[in-house]
Protein backbone atom coordinates (compact mmCIF):
# COMPACT_ATOMS: atom_id res chain seq x y z
CA UNK A 1 0.00 0.00 0.00
CA UNK A 2 1.87 3.68 -0.73
CA UNK A 3 0.86 6.54 0.53
CA UNK A 4 -1.96 7.68 -1.68
CA UNK A 5 -3.69 4.62 -0.80
CA UNK A 6 -3.24 4.38 2.61
CA UNK A 7 -4.61 8.15 2.71
CA UNK A 8 -7.62 7.21 0.87
CA UNK A 9 -8.91 3.87 3.99
CA UNK A 10 -8.11 6.55 6.41
CA UNK A 11 -10.47 8.51 4.99
CA UNK A 12 -13.15 6.31 3.83
CA UNK A 13 -12.89 4.29 7.41
CA UNK A 14 -14.80 7.01 9.86
CA UNK A 15 -15.80 10.56 9.98
CA UNK A 16 -14.34 12.86 12.65
CA UNK A 17 -14.23 16.55 13.94
CA UNK A 18 -12.28 18.42 12.20
CA UNK A 19 -11.54 22.05 13.61
CA UNK A 20 -9.80 24.96 12.18
CA UNK A 21 -8.20 26.98 14.62
CA UNK A 22 -6.76 30.67 13.93
CA UNK A 23 -2.94 30.51 12.75
CA UNK A 24 -3.51 27.45 9.88
CA UNK A 25 -4.03 24.86 12.95
CA UNK A 26 -6.13 22.12 11.92
CA UNK A 27 -7.27 20.13 14.91
CA UNK A 28 -8.54 16.42 13.86
CA UNK A 29 -10.87 14.24 15.71
CA UNK A 30 -12.09 11.11 15.26
CA UNK A 31 -13.92 8.36 16.97
CA UNK A 32 -13.36 8.14 20.59
CA UNK A 33 -11.23 11.66 20.79
CA UNK A 34 -14.44 13.34 20.16
CA UNK A 35 -15.65 11.72 23.49
CA UNK A 36 -12.63 12.32 24.91
CA UNK A 37 -12.33 15.73 24.05
CA UNK A 38 -16.03 16.56 25.36
CA UNK A 39 -15.19 15.25 27.98
CA UNK A 40 -11.65 17.54 28.39
CA UNK A 41 -13.73 20.21 27.87
CA UNK A 42 -16.65 19.52 30.44
CA UNK A 43 -14.19 19.15 33.50
CA UNK A 44 -12.02 21.79 32.70
CA UNK A 45 -15.29 24.28 32.70
CA UNK A 46 -16.48 22.63 35.80
CA UNK A 47 -12.97 23.00 37.55
CA UNK A 48 -13.12 27.05 36.30
CA UNK A 49 -16.32 27.18 37.98
CA UNK A 50 -15.19 24.97 41.43
CA UNK A 51 -12.32 27.74 41.40
CA UNK A 52 -14.45 30.57 40.53
CA UNK A 53 -16.77 29.47 43.64
CA UNK A 54 -13.87 28.74 46.09
CA UNK A 55 -12.43 31.92 45.42
CA UNK A 56 -15.44 33.49 46.08
CA UNK A 57 -16.05 31.55 49.42
CA UNK A 58 -12.46 32.56 50.58
CA UNK A 59 -13.54 36.06 50.47
CA UNK A 60 -16.73 35.10 52.27
CA UNK A 61 -15.33 33.53 54.96
CA UNK A 62 -12.16 36.10 55.56
CA UNK A 63 -14.71 38.41 55.75
CA UNK A 64 -16.83 36.18 58.61
CA UNK A 65 -13.93 35.63 60.36
CA UNK A 66 -12.88 38.79 60.45
CA UNK A 67 -16.36 39.87 61.97
CA UNK A 68 -16.48 37.04 64.66
CA UNK A 69 -12.72 37.91 65.90
CA UNK A 70 -14.21 41.67 66.17
CA UNK A 71 -17.34 40.08 68.22
CA UNK A 72 -15.07 38.32 70.47
CA UNK A 73 -13.43 41.20 71.79
CA UNK A 74 -15.96 42.79 72.11
CA UNK A 75 -17.30 40.37 74.64
CA UNK A 76 -14.16 40.32 76.47
CA UNK A 77 -14.40 43.88 76.89
CA UNK A 78 -17.71 43.99 77.88
CA UNK A 79 -17.16 40.73 80.65
CA UNK A 80 -14.20 42.52 81.93
CA UNK A 81 -16.30 45.78 82.91
CA UNK A 82 -18.95 43.96 84.16
CA UNK A 83 -16.79 42.51 86.54
CA UNK A 84 -15.59 45.56 87.68
CA UNK A 85 -16.95 46.75 90.81
CA UNK A 86 -19.54 49.55 90.75
CA UNK A 87 -16.80 52.55 91.44
CA UNK A 88 -14.41 51.91 89.49
CA UNK A 89 -17.12 51.71 86.36
CA UNK A 90 -18.69 54.75 87.40
CA UNK A 91 -14.93 56.08 87.25
CA UNK A 92 -14.59 54.91 83.58
CA UNK A 93 -17.30 57.07 82.34
CA UNK A 94 -18.82 54.95 79.76
CA UNK A 95 -21.31 56.53 77.63
CA UNK A 96 -24.67 54.68 77.46
CA UNK A 97 -25.38 53.59 74.08
CA UNK A 98 -27.93 55.41 71.88
CA UNK A 99 -29.84 51.90 71.53
CA UNK A 100 -30.33 51.24 75.80
CA UNK A 101 -31.03 54.88 76.42
CA UNK A 102 -33.87 54.77 73.64
CA UNK A 103 -34.96 51.10 75.72
CA UNK A 104 -34.99 52.72 78.97
CA UNK A 105 -36.62 55.70 78.33
CA UNK A 106 -39.72 53.39 76.64
CA UNK A 107 -40.08 51.47 79.68
CA UNK A 108 -40.32 54.85 81.81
Amino acid sequence: MNGEQAERATNGRRSGLVIRLPWGVVLEVRGLSIIMAAVLVVVGLTLIGVFLHDRDSQTILLRLLSEQVATKEAQIEFTYVITLPQEKREALKLQMPDTLRKKLAQQQ
